[in-house]
């Protein structure tokens, strides 16, 4: 194991000779042996170490106990040890935000608080891997599946190709005592059941599950490292005067695009990104115009060839569309579409997204849907508004004004993206010439 430490100290370039480490001891196994192990280098001259414990107030004599444990392991191996006491309870209530939250927040406050240039904490392969189950169980991009980063600025994990059974192995071989959280025994908290009823099912399916987890993980983290390279050169190369280039943008795969994206935007809010609106605004690089609402403050937009986050000073309005049917494809920011045009006796696609071309009024339009705008939808025997029909779909606001809508010179709705042909203008045997509505798959780079 101690091998497997210095590997992963050399791969990931996390120390070097005089760094100044402070380590965040729980007095669980994962920091004591952490501390231990870096208690060697210390003595060697290569490092000077500092221990850092929290005490968060909310086990009562089960903290005051782990505290206890923590000071006297110092004294023992001649650590130096900086102990904070933190009312978590009362600090998440001013913050407003979870114990653990707050907890992780005040802990990092304290540990940067040490004059320490490296904070090294006790992640280890097995937090790592309950970590990418639930972001996994919760949905997630490349970032989430990578697993707890080895190195995150000034922060380091030594322990995180090191499993828990490896933690407890090394404590043995060492005569290393540690005490036990209570919380960490109950399955009331998500990570915990993963540990003790997930983990151990995997394992039985494979017993090197481990081993096989950690290089899926860092192949994910290797691609996602990539992929973020390659946003942060987009974003500089295309950058002009606190605006982006629309070209250069417009032309890059997808899986670049949405993390451009999120950087300009979070750079600009300074606060995590919704993939909402991630999503939405990659509709309008694509459509090259329009404007997204970030916030009640900023908003994306997309114009003159730009793309830029700027200040709202109201509340923008939905965004407006309408475009003539084109003879052959007929480009929206709803999708692209075909109109193709065949005699009722030759007609052989589906009724429900083909109209009677007879039966509309002068020119044919796609457009964003309008207030008053209604439909009777086949087999139905009722109309309704577009705006209850979206609202029982549970369509986001944000997304309604990119559905497509068909209606003729006089306004009148014809067909509906993902709803079907108004009944008005349903095709029957009495129908002559048929119009069936094809929307065709995007050319671009999405994957």
């Amino acid at each position: 194991m101690t091998c497997k430490i210095f590997k992963t100290i050399d791969d990931f370039s996390m120390l070097e000779k005089g760094d100044r480490v402070a380590v965040g001891f729980s007095g669980g196994a994962d920091s004591v042996c952490l501390l231990h192990f870096l208690s060697k280098l210390r003595d060697k001259g290569y490092i000077y170490l500092k221990a850092v414990h929290v005490n968060h107030n909310i086990r009562g004599e089960e903290a005051l106990r782990d505290e206890n444990f923590v000071r006297e392991f110092c004294r023992k191996y001649n650590i130096e040890l900086s102990v904070f006491s933190v009312d978590i309870p009362q600090k998440s209530k001013e913050m407003k935000v979870s114990l653990e939250e707050c907890g992780r927040i005040v802990r990092y406050q304290c540990f940067n608080s040490v004059d320490c240039n490296k904070i090294a904490v006790a992640h280890t392969l097995s937090d790592s891997i309950e970590t990418i189950i639930f972001n996994l169980a919760r949905g997630t991009g490349l970032k989430g599946a990578s697993g707890i980063a080895p190195v995150r600025d000034n922060i380091i994990r030594p322990l995180i190709d090191c499993s828990r059974q490896d933690i407890e192995s090394y404590c043995k071989e060492n005569s290393l005592s540690y005490v036990t959280d209570s919380s960490n025994l109950s399955n009331d908290y998500s990570r915990n059941t993963i540990r003790h009823n997930v983990i151990p099912v995997l394992k039985s399916i494979n017993s090197s599950f481990e081993e096989n987890f950690l290089r899926f993980s860092r192949s994910v983290y290797d691609d996602e490292n990539y992929l973020e390279i390659c946003a942060d050169e987009l974003i500089k190369s295309s950058y002009v005067e606190g605006k982006y280039k629309l070209q250069d943008l417009e032309k890059t795969h997808v899986a670049v695009l949405r993390r451009v994206i999120a950087k300009i935007i979070s750079s600009c809010l300074n606060k995590p990104v919704e993939k909402k609106h991630i999503e939405l605004c990659i509709e309008l690089v694509k459509n090259g115009y329009g404007t997204v609402e970030l916030s009640k403050k900023a908003v994306f937009s997309v114009k003159d060839g730009f793309a830029f986050v700027s200040a709202s000073e109201k509340r923008p309005i939905s965004t407006e569309w309408k475009i003539p049917v084109e003879n052959e494809i007929t480009v929206t920011p709803g999708g692209d579409f075909i109109i193709k045009q065949s005699p009722f006796n030759e007609f052989s696609g589906e009724k429900i997204n083909s109209f009677d071309f007879d039966e509309a009024n002068g020119n044919l339009f796609f457009r964003s849907r309008g207030e008053k705008d209604k439909i009777s939808l086949l087999k139905r025997n009722c109309s309704k508004s577009l705006k209850k029909l979206f609202n029982e779909s549970k369509i986001p606001a944000e997304k309604r004004s990119f559905i497509a809508v068909l209606s003729d010179s006089e306004n009148n709705v014809i067909w509906v993206d993902g709803f079907g042909v108004d009944s008005r203008f349903a095709v029957t045997e009495k129908t002559k010439t048929v119009c069936e509505i094809i929307k065709i798959k995007r050319k671009d780079n999405s994957d």
